[in-house]
């Protein structure tokens, strides 16, 4: 059956006035009534939750019929009628069972401890105060509630819920009725040491929401009743106004379409419709025009598609020509990169193995090649004989190009400070941690000159191939994991150093006894930061838990490959990857040597300074620090040497350290005040050098080197210098 447009608006207008009037009745009868219904609900579980909270289970089960007069009783009774006055409780009651298994009252609230009942002969009651209470509450109205005598009898109609309660040990809520009106209650177990002694109860009387929704049931009637009434109204004026003149558009479009552009539309109304109607006689009126221009148009559209068509493709030419140049720029990266990142350690007694897989992939000449910032770096290296693995795990700061460039400086850095270390089978005389403190500082300082444009987080260490001693530290990296009979345990608690390239970058080692079979895992964020979903709003989430590697490694076993593995079944990964294993084989290892302290006594300490004093004289400042740092004694002279000699080998940090130590010694010390000054000067802490050469320079006047330094000093604060000072 064809429905006309007036049939088909008439329809649709009074099916909406229907389903709105429908709905809003519906939503403010259901959500009206409901709200009131849960909010019934809410204070009879925060009536019985909050005596939960303060009633004692142990003490209930110690009352008996006379405690109803103790004054704990009355106090106890009170809290519970204070909280069914809070939230508008019927009924608060708690109910304990007796031998028999029937349920007796020891609270109610609906009764007064205070007030004893007494039945008369003619049935009615007599009620009189008990204990010491004021005049007032005394004056006891005549109409006051039967049962104030019911405290510990037998509740013979308790509720269903009651039983309910006690035996699931779960809270139960249920309705009823009675000539009193229609309430909601509630049963919840009364729980002491795991075992339900009893329940608590609460009555909500829900009256009131009934007759409510009632009311809002009849008020939906009434409201569906006038929508029936304005729909037919508004019909009628709907079709005097809009539904004719649409019609009469109707006969103007057909006319139209057929071809008559001459056609006049009759709608004299002042309105949108006359309106249009005016707007319709106009479009017949040039669509003859348009017509004509429209051919016109397309007899040169084909000439102009062509045209764009070419600037397209040379746009696309230059997009693919940059396309090339970047990945040209990226291979030759990643080409000065491989090489430094090599594994040229050849040991024995310990198993390595890495794996590097950087996020940044890309295609040039028909090569797949990968681009990032993570590093893994291992070597041999030979300290008087001993033979020490050295590696080295990081993660320059960047995506993609800038990542890469901090791993071409941080990898060349370290290459070379290894083939200074170990070229032509040097043996090194120093300390393995001497070592590593010089590694460290020359690396900071290189790193530093880049003004906080690069930045590195990483680990570097070195075992003791015999002993199984590490050494290492950590610059913000993610913590050094050790692998010890299945379970795997993160070895620091806290970083040893801020990543490298942080200004006054401050380092300690750490050192840790590898056992045999033992396995140490080190890597970058890559293998933390994985993608484990998605949210509704297409937002990546990303795992937060730092332990997941732990329980990856103890799912692969320990086993490189195997490990990989499991981390990428746990997410995706959503940054460049790089994991370091090293593993001691060694099963016979060599016991580590006691460090053994400089000996020495009273009689040899001229022999000692001397000695100190002609290793300074040859420049050994090393010497000098491995020296003194066997020493137990903590004295100024030692002290002074050590910050002397590490500000001479360029480590200033360290070097104004020791020397603030012996200005706590010996104050205002002509030569520590001069040293500390240039210390600080070389740190860049302007404020401080002035402040300790200005000392030094009112002790002596004359020296030339400290009042050149202070001039600049002075400069600097007159021009307000932009570090500071």
């Amino acid at each position: 059956m064809k429905l006309s447009i007036s049939k088909k608006i008439n329809l649709l207008f009074f099916i909406s006035i229907q389903i709105v009037a429908l709905t809003v009745g519906m939503i403010f009868y259901f959500r009206y009534s409901e709200a009131l219904m849960d909010g019934a609900t809410t204070n009879l579980l925060n009536g019985i939750y909050s005596t939960d909270i303060f009633v004692s289970g142990e003490d209930l089960s110690k009352l008996n019929p006379e405690s109803y007069l103790s004054e704990t009783y009355k106090s106890q009774w009170k809290k519970l009628r204070s909280v069914q006055e809070k939230f508008g409780l019927t009924y608060l009651y708690i109910l304990l069972p007796n031998e028999k298994g029937q349920f007796y009252y020891t609270y109610e609230t609906g009764d007064d401890p205070e007030v004893k009942a007494t039945k008369k002969d003619d049935g009615s009651y007599h009620f009189e105060y008990v204990g010491d209470v004021s005049e007032e509450r005394r004056m006891v109205k005549a109409d006051q509630p039967a049962g104030l005598d019911t405290y510990f009898e037998v509740y013979d109609d308790a509720p269903s819920g009651v039983k309910k309660s006690f035996d699931s040990g779960k809270l139960i809520t249920e309705e009823y009725k009675d000539k009193h009106g229609t309430f909601k209650s509630a049963f919840f177990p009364l729980i002491v040491n795991n075992k339900i002694i009893g329940v608590i109860a609460a009555d909500y009387e829900i009256t009131h929401i009934i007759n409510l929704k009632r009311n809002s049931l009849i008020t939906l009637i009434l409201i569906l009743s006038l929508s029936l009434v304005l729909a037919f109204i508004v019909r009628i004026l709907i079709q005097k106004f809009i539904i004719k003149p649409i019609v009469k558009l109707n006969d103007g479009a057909k006319e139209v379409s057929n071809g008559n552009l001459k056609f006049k539309i009759d709608v004299k109304q002042n309105d949108e419709l006359g309106e249009l109607a005016k707007s319709f006689n106009l479009m017949s009126k040039n669509l003859d025009e348009s017509f004509n221009k429209i051919k016109e148009y397309n007899d040169s559209l084909e000439e102009k598609v062509k045209k764009r068509t070419q600037e397209l493709q040379n746009t696309l030419e230059k997009v693919q020509e940059l396309k090339v140049q970047q990945d040209g720029d990226y291979f030759l990266t990643s080409l000065l990169t491989e090489p430094l990142l090599q594994n040229r350690s050849k040991s024995s007694l310990l198993s390595i193995d890495s794996y590097l897989e950087q996020k940044k992939k890309f295609h040039f000449k028909n090569k797949q090649k990968h681009l990032g910032g993570d590093l893994c770096i291992l070597g041999d290296l030979n300290f008087r004989g001993k033979k020490h693995i050295m590696f080295f795990n990081g993660d320059a700061m960047g995506k993609s190009m800038q990542g890469a460039g901090g791993a071409l400086v941080i990898g060349s850095i370290i290459n070379s400070i290894m083939a200074r270390s170990a070229a032509n089978k040097k043996v090194l005389t120093i300390e393995p941690k001497q070592w590593i403190y010089e590694a460290f500082y020359e690396i900071q300082r290189v790193m530093e000159s880049f003004d906080g444009a690069m930045f590195v987080s990483c680990i570097l260490g070195l075992i003791d191939e015999a002993t199984g001693k590490m050494l290492y530290f950590n610059a913000e990296h993610p913590f050094t994991i050790l692998y010890r009979d299945g379970v795997a345990t993160f070895l620091e608690q806290s970083i040893g150093a801020h990543k490298i390239g942080t200004p006054n970058n401050h380092l300690e080692i750490f050192e840790f006894q590898i056992e045999f079979n033992d396995v140490i895992f080190c890597g970058s964020d890559g293998k933390d930061d994985l993608v484990l979903s998605s949210d509704v709003e297409g937002i990546r989430v990303i795992n937060e838990d730092e332990t997941i590697i732990l329980r990856s490694i103890e799912e692969g076993k320990g086993i490189l490959k195997d490990v990989i593995d499991v981390i990428k079944t746990k997410g995706e990964i959503s940054d460049d990857l790089s994991l370091m294993r090293l593993e001691f084989k060694n099963t016979n290892p060599v016991e580590i040597e006691e460090s053994k302290p400089f000996v020495y006594d009273q009689n040899n300490l001229l022999a000692l300074n001397n000695q100190i004093t002609d290793l300074i004289k040859l420049k050994d400042y090393r010497s000098v620090i491995v020296i003194l740092n066997s020493l137990k004694d903590d004295t100024f002279a030692k002290d002074y040497y050590l910050g002397i000699c590490y500000s001479k080998i360029g480590n200033f940090v360290d070097g104004a350290f020791y020397l603030e130590e012996a200005n706590k010694k010996v104050s205002n010390h002509k030569q520590v005040l001069r040293q500390m000054g240039f210390a600080y000067y070389e740190l860049g802490k302007f404020e401080e050098s002035y402040n300790y050469l200005f000392k030094f320079h009112q002790l002596v006047p004359e020296d030339q080197k400290v009042k050149i330094i202070l001039q600049d000093l002075e400069e600097k604060q007159n021009k307000k210098s932009p570090i500071g000072f």
